[in-house]
């Protein structure tokens, strides 16, 4: 699994669009993967956090909590690798159930489509909508 390495990682995010074209559902875990690493990063730093007043004087020090920071990025990665919490899972279901909308309904399927606003039915609905 390959977890982007920070939060700006442009080429990793043009990959994934990339994927995104190929493999929808994959990309979709890929993302969910992410997404649940991250959540479950800030969790165990408000953990951390939430025990901070009773921390002993002779175990606090900066390095430390470097060395925290980075091993519940760690845990958070390898977590998210196992599904714990299921987020990804639930993230390709989503996007999957979205699809088969999107399939269905082509009308529907427009309104996803970042050109949809462009287009002459959508003027005529939003004329509609203003009494126009």
């Amino acid at each position: 699994m390959e977890v982007s390495t920070g939060f700006y990682d442009i080429t990793g995010l043009a990959k994934l669009r990339v994927e995104a074209t190929n493999d929808e559902s994959a990309a979709a875990r890929k993302v969910g993967t992410q997404f649940e690493a991250l959540f479950l990063q800030d969790m165990l730093k408000s953990m951390r956090a939430a025990i901070e007043p009773f921390k002993d004087e002779n175990t606090e020090s900066s390095e430390l909590d470097t060395y925290q920071e980075m091993f519940d990025k760690e845990i958070s990665i390898s977590m998210a690798d196992r599904g714990s919490l299921g987020v990804a899972d639930w993230l390709v279901n989503h996007s999957n159930m979205i699809s088969a909308k999107q399939e269905s309904s082509p009308k529907a399927a427009d309104a996803y489509k970042p050109d949809a606003y462009k287009s002459d039915a959508y003027k005529s609905d939003v004329a509609k909508t203003n009494g126009q």
